[in-house]
């Protein structure tokens, strides 16, 4: 019988990488990723109902909170990805990043992203890909000079996606 692993997961054991947004992966500070859901039904039966599992699989969103940079560039990447699906002054700015071209080289309206899960030495022993992922919302971003200690500022994203699945490394 193999031994199993007695260490516990440790929360800053990690790194985000998002291949559309190489200025963000730097700056990433925590990721959230969410659970996934088997839908059921209920059949009704003489004595009791008795639940019965469904066929499909749903994810919540993925969230993930970074500094953003002094020139907010890793603000902007996404912020124009954004802009780019919503194509919200012509219908160009959709066209741009959704051709065949784009997706290929990693640019598209979709990117890949991975989680890449340290042990307890900093050693990769998970990855976790993420497929076909997507912004949806990006946070407000404020300032303020009464503040007397620098406490850069930080942003969240949050993205929809395909899928997720598991390697071990």
């Amino acid at each position: 019988m193999a031994e199993f692993n007695k260490n516990m997961l440790s929360p800053l054991g990690f790194s985000f990488h998002v291949k559309k947004l190489p200025e963000f992966n730097h700056f990433c500070q925590s990721v959230t990723m969410p659970g996934a859901t088997l839908g059921y039904t209920e059949r009704p039966t003489p004595f009791k109902t008795v639940p019965v599992y469904g066929d499909h699989l749903t994810y919540g969103e993925l969230t993930a909170e970074f500094k953003v940079n002094e020139d907010l560039g890793n603000y902007i990447q996404i912020y124009d990805w954004l802009k780019g699906i919503g194509f919200p002054d012509e219908f160009k700015q959709f066209k741009d990043i959704s051709t065949d071209e784009k997706k290929l080289a990693g640019d598209g309206i979709e990117s890949d992203a991975y989680i890449m899960v340290l042990s307890s030495n900093m050693q990769p022993v998970i990855r976790i890909d993420i497929e076909d992922m997507f912004p949806v919302s990006l946070s407000d971003l404020r300032w303020d000079s009464r503040d007397s200690s620098v406490e850069y500022i930080e942003a969240t994203v949050t993205f929809k996606f395909l899928k997720y699945s598991f390697t071990n490394i």
